[in-house]
């Protein structure tokens, strides 16, 4: 039998009282969007709820013209200086896409491994492959590949994946990560210029933001994960996750192996 004087514990983190608080003080979420476009109107409502649980959210707008290198890196950058300003508790930087809708729990269950950067499931369809989820792994010959609905076919549910390279549209960067890159010379999310004139000439851009954010983590010495059991929905034309039927409550992520026909890395 309950008393009042039992800590109550949050189902989705298994946390009750400081440990809870300290938690949810530590995360900042910021959702980027452009001011031509809505913020989707589910995860508008994800926000409100993360407000009366007392979780710090920003919504950013786009000051670059679509430039998402030049808005998350900005985001990065000014997530550093008010952690400095105002000796704030923040330890921790969530970006969630305007175009996606997510479960509540969903950021606070990526805080919460605190590990140096963690991303939950995000889809994009693609003509030619498919549906792929926005990560890469190595295959079993150590190619990074996209796992796609056509070829590496399930996920596991659940789980931790240790991957090459993951999306920013849902993804919880610790402090130290951004800071590490900064001191380095580099700027987070920043694509070199070189490439950017390369493109010019080739007309392929060989990375994006988020790709190049993943290398600058591994040359930091910072792993990459996805928690599989955190999923969006990305909403393009429709929204698109990976089907809820093609995820294996049996497969361990520690087992999980990307098929070797699936779109290369790169």
């Amino acid at each position: 039998m309950s008393t009042s004087s039992e800590a109550i514990i949050d189902p989705s983190t298994g946390l009750s009282g400081d440990d809870l608080e300290q938690l949810l003080k530590s995360v900042l979420i910021i959702i980027p969007y452009r001011g031509s476009e809505n913020i989707n109107a589910n995860l508008e409502n994800k926000i409100s709820y993360w407000r009366g649980c007392g979780i710090a959210v920003e919504k950013v707008e786009d000051q670059f013209g679509g430039f998402i290198e030049l808005t998350r890196a900005s985001i990065a950058r000014k997530f550093l200086d008010h952690c400095v300003d105002t000796s704030s508790a923040f330890d921790k930087l969530i970006m969630i896409d305007s175009d996606q809708d997510v479960a509540p729990e969903a950021p606070i269950k990526l805080a919460q491994w605190d590990l140096p950067v963690v991303s939950g499931v995000v889809c994009s369809p693609n003509p030619r492959r498919g549906l792929f989820a926005n990560f890469c792994v190595k295959d079993k010959y150590g190619v990074p590949r996209f796992p796609s609905v056509k070829h590496t076919k399930k996920l596991p549910s659940r789980g931790l994946l240790k991957v090459h390279s993951s999306g920013t549209g849902l993804i919880c960067i610790k402090k130290n990560v951004i800071e590490t890159i900064f001191e380095s010379g580099d700027i987070p999310f920043y694509i070199e210029e070189k490439m950017r004139r390369d493109a010019v000439k080739t007309g392929l851009l060989k990375l994006g933001e988020d790709t190049r954010f993943s290398e600058q983590c591994r040359n930091a010495g910072f792993d990459i994960y996805v928690d599989l059991s955190v999923h969006a929905v990305h909403y393009k034309c429709v929204g698109v996750m990976w089907p809820t039927t093609a995820f294996d409550a049996e497969l361990k992520a520690e087992d999980f192996m990307v098929d070797v026909k699936d779109y290369l890395h790169g």
